[in-house]
């Protein structure tokens, strides 16, 4: 979990994905340089400019 600020939070209202708790998730993960979000609802985050991995498809990315 990554704490999310001000100017992050502003920045979640802009981005392109489809409700705003992503939104965070997104923002945060940019801040911090994240460059894997791993969620179950991948298909949320299709136009996320933060890849987003399956629990599953991230342990076998990773496991590779």
């Amino acid at each position: 979990v990554a704490p999310v600020a001000t100017a992050d939070a502003r920045r979640a209202l802009t981005l392109p994905v489809s409700n705003i708790e992503d939104a965070f998730q997104v923002a945060s993960a940019l801040a911090w340089g994240a460059d894997t979000i791993v969620t179950r609802n991948v298909s949320d985050f299709r136009r996320s400019p933060v890849r987003a991995l399956s629990p599953a498809a991230f342990l076998k990315q990773t496991a590779a």
